[in-house]
């Protein structure tokens, strides 16, 4: 249970593939979810995403700049 936990708040691993492009990644992002556009804009291309996931920061830069809220 304790080892689970320390897991979720470190976050993916470094070189892990970002679940949206794709490419391995250890610039990420975790707070995509706190604009009820932007998770609407990211649900259109991936509906089963869950706001706690955590994307790369070119893929968030992405979604905020098509969405204006950058």
């Amino acid at each position: 249970n304790n080892l689970k936990e320390e897991t979720e708040r470190a976050g993916p691993s470094h070189g892990t593939t970002c679940p949206f492009c794709g490419f391995p990644t250890s610039d990420w992002v975790d707070d995509m979810g706190n604009s009820e556009d932007i998770v609407k804009a990211v649900r259109e291309d991936f509906p089963d995403w869950d706001v706690h996931d955590s994307v790369c920061s070119r893929c968030a830069e992405y979604y905020k700049l098509k969405t204006g809220k950058w």
